[in-house]
């Protein structure tokens, strides 16, 4: 875990559900009362859909925010990934996620182009 005073944003590649909880929480617990936590969250095409959907639950109930994005789709398509994040959803959820078709490293160069503070741990 990556902490500094005055820090834009904290990226962590967490790959199961108990480590994104516990980041999430984390950084609920260090950030200022007045910041809010807005989480990037990409899936593989090889993981289960069941995992997938979990995953965003968490972020969306640890988070004001969530994007939805691939991390490397294998052979699967990236709409079927992004569906399998949303399956499940309630309408008031889907108003907190955005979705972006690309990958997790091309949404990373995206960000650092207008966040330079960003720290990847």
């Amino acid at each position: 875990m990556c902490a500094q005073v005055g820090f834009d944003a904290i990226a962590n590649y967490a790959h199961t559900l108990d480590v994104l909880k516990y980041v999430l929480i984390t950084i609920d617990q260090i950030k200022s009362k007045a910041g809010n936590t807005i989480t990037v969250l990409g899936c593989g095409g090889d993981q289960d859909k069941q995992k997938q959907l979990a995953m965003a639950q968490v972020a969306l109930k640890l988070s004001i925010h969530v994007i939805l994005t691939l991390d490397n789709p294998h052979r699967k398509a990236p709409q079927d990934i992004i569906q399998d994040m949303q399956a499940g959803m309630f309408p008031v959820q889907q108003q907190q996620v955005l979705t972006i078709i690309t990958e997790l490293r091309q949404s990373e160069q995206l960000v650092n182009l207008h966040r330079p503070r960003i720290y990847f741990c």
